[in-house]
């Protein structure tokens, strides 16, 4: 469960709180908010990122690697389309 809260405008700073995870939230300066903490876009790549490293981790563990190490970066991509911004790809 995450739980978030936001009072104010475009410049205010709101919170993400979750059972581990504890995280200002904001709207990125270069689109005109507070840019502290982290952004909803950095949120998503953040998700994608995870799943895909701990599914590729139990793959590599269930056909019988051992000491897996594995660093990995990733890139999201989003595009301003009919007024709006959206996640185009996310690549890692």
């Amino acid at each position: 469960a995450v739980q978030t809260n936001w009072s104010g405008g475009r410049e205010s700073v709101g919170d993400l709180k979750g059972d581990v995870l504890s995280e200002q939230i904001s709207i990125p300066s270069g689109l005109g908010g507070n840019g502290t903490g982290t952004n909803p876009d950095e949120l998503l790549v953040s998700a994608a990122s995870s799943c895909y490293i701990i599914s590729l981790a139990a793959v590599l563990e269930r056909s019988g690697f051992n000491n897996i190490t594995i660093e990995q970066s990733s890139i999201g991509t989003a595009i301003f389309e009919n007024a709006k911004f959206r996640m185009d790809t996310i690549i890692h």
